[in-house]
């Protein structure tokens, strides 16, 4: 599965992006984490990597920027039904998170972990699916993030992840959504962060399928996690989607900006 990526940009197959994730999970900081991670849960536990924190390393080699990293989320399976996160870690190093997960801060690491349960992740709850690898994969939202690396095999799984990054194109890699809030909220933030470009379908689900009250809760989620300026920033680019003309008016512009 090599990349065959345009001009100036760097090609990656799975193989180099696995060596990659390994380099970044080997600095001692990160390394140690992972191994107190593994002290507080069941022996039998299998930890993947998940998404933007291999998504960014990918931007990084195969287009030469590489947004910033700042957490790593991390779902966890095979362990007993007995298993809850919250009783694993420091009252005072955690709070709960969206996913149906603790965000744990490691001393001294540098980096938060988004840590699930799979049988606990909220869309496979919502969708009623047994937690299993083929099962996450489907249910990512979208293709650049269907990265997952399980760190005791060191294997690289993916769904169209690499052709998508390689065009700069957020894509969704399902259409059956959490909540529209969810959805158009995490296509507005991953553009910012990535620069990538809406695919016709992100860009008319934006269009047609956000209202004004999902438009009005997501306004109040990015200034309240965000800041004032950033929201605004990414509000702006919803507005420059409402008011092309297409899509094709949407690329238009974005190649004359």
């Amino acid at each position: 599965m090599t990349d065959r990526s345009h001009p100036g940009s760097t090609p990656l197959d799975r193989t180099g992006l696995e060596k990659r994730v390994n380099r970044f999970l080997s600095q001692p900081t990160v390394d140690a984490a992972i191994g107190e991670l593994y002290r507080r849960l069941p022996p039998a536990a299998a930890i993947y990597l998940v998404g933007g924190a291999i998504r960014n390393l990918a931007i990084g080699a195969i287009h030469g920027y590489q947004p910033e990293i700042r957490d790593l989320d991390l779902f966890i399976n095979r362990v007993g039904k007995d298993t809850v996160l919250s009783e694993r870690f420091p009252a005072d190093r955690f709070e709960t998170t969206d996913l149906g997960g603790i965000r744990w801060q490691p001393e001294g690491c540098g980096y938060d972990m988004d840590l699930c349960l799979m049988r606990d992740f909220v869309v496979l709850v919502k969708l009623r699916l047994s937690p299993t690898l083929d099962h996450l994969l489907e249910t990512l939202d979208f293709t650049m993030n269907t990265l997952v690396y399980d760190l005791k095999r060191k294997r690289l799984y993916e769904r169209n992840a690499f052709s998508d990054i390689r065009r700069r194109l957020l894509e969704f890699n399902t259409r059956t959504f959490y909540t529209r809030l969810a959805t158009c909220y995490r296509a507005l933030l991953l553009r910012h962060k990535t620069g990538f470009i809406f695919s016709e379908a992100v860009f008319r689900f934006l269009r047609s399928e956000v209202d004004i009250d999902t438009l009005i809760e997501a306004r109040r989620l990015f200034r309240g996690r965000h800041g004032k300026v950033m929201a605004e920033a990414l509000l702006d680019y919803y507005d420059r989607v409402c008011t092309s003309h297409g899509y094709d008016d949407y690329l238009n512009q974005l190649r004359g900006s």
